[in-house]
């Protein structure tokens, strides 16, 4: 039985969210009744973490027969080559469900998800701003877009309803730590949970649901992760600030932040150190880019948002003057990202420098 429910927030989204969550929740529970297997991708980041912890509790309170196989990935894009190896993983299941959580909804993951739909169902929760293809090639999307929502209704407070709406209950703060994370305006306030699941996300070898919980559970190992993620984001932000330009418009600062000496893969990430200096930089109408080798990330403060600026449209605008250098890049207005070719990266800076001098 799927149960009707509170929101976690109350605000007209949510609300007119809870039909389309309770139907998330039903998919599940067909494919937990009809014992198909159950996969659940997330992004390595505390809203993805927190979007899988939720799901697989409600998903094991639900059935103790039902074991989801939980795979954490390191892209906002689902891809071709992902769904093919799902395929190959999930050979010899009959119609096996396929959860994405925190990605999947973009036009870079079309080709992943349509793959993936020819043997799977596929039920997508993801608060990025959608690709009407993409969730079209999908069994069910869930997202906050259509409902008058946006962006700060993450997906682990998507998830929060859909395990509300699946056992009649839910950890609220998980939905709380990825709110915070995400620096969405619905959060209430920090916590240190958030900085640990980050950094959990990129450090842990292996990680699962079970190995953050060993650490969440333990207070002490909490205040370490947390004291060891500040202090290298502390010493890592210098570092970048040291080979930091700038640029000045009339109506906006743009700080381009030389971020390639972080290690890939490890901690702190780009996106740690970008957000590290927009936090301090928040009063301002400014943009903050970091970037290295193949990538740049996009952070814009609320006033900078305010008189216009968003940061997807402008990856849009750099993609479309450089189709053959860019290959990817979205999401939301106030902060995306975008990937480009090795050895491209001096062009694309001249590109953006470009651009910029027309805002």
């Amino acid at each position: 039985m799927i149960h009707d429910y509170e929101p976690l927030i109350k605000d007209e989204c949510s609300l007119a969210m809870k039909e389309p969550t309770k139907k998330a929740a039903q998919i599940i529970a067909d494919a937990i009744h009809a014992n198909k297997k159950i996969l659940v991708r997330y992004h390595d980041d505390c809203d993805g973490v927190c979007s899988a912890l939720l799901l697989e509790s409600a998903i094991k309170r639900y059935s103790e027969d039902a074991h989801p196989v939980m795979k954490q990935g390191d892209s906002a894009v689902y891809a071709e080559e992902d769904a093919k190896y799902d395929a190959e993983r999930l050979e010899g299941e009959e119609r096996p469900l396929i959860v994405l959580l925190d990605h999947g909804a973009n036009s870079e993951s079309l080709k992943g998800v349509a793959f993936a739909a020819s043997f799977a169902g596929v039920l997508i929760i993801d608060h990025h701003p959608p690709h009407e293809e993409t969730i079209k090639a999908a069994s069910h999307y869930l997202g906050p877009f259509k409902y008058g929502g946006g962006s700060q209704h993450c997906a682990a407070l998507l998830c929060h309803g859909v395990a509300q709406a699946l056992t009649n209950s839910a950890e609220e703060n998980y939905a709380w730590y990825a709110l915070d994370a995400d620096h969405s305006p619905l959060s209430k306030q920090h916590f240190k949970e958030s900085v640990v699941i980050d950094y959990l996300a990129v450090t842990l070898e292996r990680p699962k649901p079970s190995k953050y919980l060993e650490v969440l559970e333990n207070p002490t190992a909490v205040q370490a992760c947390y004291l060891r993620a500040v202090n290298a984001v502390k010493a890592a932000l210098e570092r970048a600030k040291s080979r930091m330009h700038s640029i000045h418009t009339k109506k906006f600062s743009f700080y381009l932040l030389d971020v390639d000496f972080l290690e890939k893969g490890g901690y702190p990430s780009k996106g740690k150190i970008v957000n590290a200096f927009q936090d301090e930089h928040e009063e301002e109408d400014c943009v903050s880019i970091a970037y290295g080798d193949t990538t740049a990330l996009f952070r814009v403060s609320c006033g900078a948002h305010e008189k216009g600026f968003k940061a997807n449209k402008f990856i849009d605008e750099l993609k479309a003057h450089m189709p053959n250098k860019i290959f990817s890049g979205g999401g939301h207005e106030q902060a995306a990202s975008m990937r480009f070719k090795k050895g491209a990266l001096n062009e694309v800076l001249e590109e953006i420098g470009k651009l910029i001098q027309t805002r």
